[in-house]
């Protein structure tokens, strides 16, 4: 299966800073992997932007994998510190839930209807205490999951065409979504897509 977006939840080992970039080892548990993200160390704002990372602490890592010299490393396009042990949890929980569904497929949802194919891990955990009545950031997720699946994702104005509501609200759930992972950036600022597990 090819691999765009990746998130991954892990310890940070090392971080070895250097003029134009900075390279962290990163463990998840199942093994080891090079991240790397490249900066400007004279932009105050790019400084501040990946502070606050440091060696023995979890965090929650966006970004693409790729291959140099047959060694696979992560290009990094977001990394935070984890503050809360239950994001972790979450995140294990996640990934045996995804790996499942891509050994056995979708579970059936109610009534007996089975998931769209090519869905990802949040499909599941779209509706809010069975009461089937969706936050603004379950439905920017479900908007994204029933437009066709392009690289390139889904506009931001399609989006807020679908929800409607506050544009302010929706843009501020986009942040959140962001910020944990669940959707990134594709052609620019403004599409987004899924983070499949």
């Amino acid at each position: 299966m090819e691999l765009g977006q990746v998130t991954i939840v892990a310890q940070v080992i090392s971080i070895n800073s250097q003029a134009t970039s900075c390279l962290y080892w990163l463990d998840d548990g199942s093994g080891r992997i090079e991240a790397r993200h490249w900066w400007d160390s004279s932009s105050q704002e790019d400084v501040e932007k990946w502070a606050g990372v440091s060696e023995n602490v979890y965090v929650r890592v966006t970004g693409s994998l790729k291959s140099f010299s047959s060694k696979r490393y992560l290009n990094i396009t977001q990394i935070r510190p984890i503050k809360d042990a239950h994001e972790l949890y979450f995140h294990i929980l996640e990934a045996m839930t995804v790996n499942l569904v891509l050994e056995r497929g979708m579970p059936n949802l109610a009534g007996g209807e089975s998931g769209p194919s090519g869905a990802s891990a949040y499909t599941t955990q779209l509706t809010s205490g069975g009461n089937n009545v969706l936050s603004v950031e379950q439905q920017i997720i479900q908007v994204i999951l029933n437009h066709p699946q392009r690289n390139e994702g889904v506009h931001i104005a399609a989006i807020a065409r679908t929800i409607g509501g506050d544009p302010h609200a929706i843009n501020a759930a986009i942040e959140k979504l962001l910020e944990e992972g669940a959707v990134y950036s594709t052609l620019d600022e403004s599409h987004f897509n899924v983070t499949q597990g």
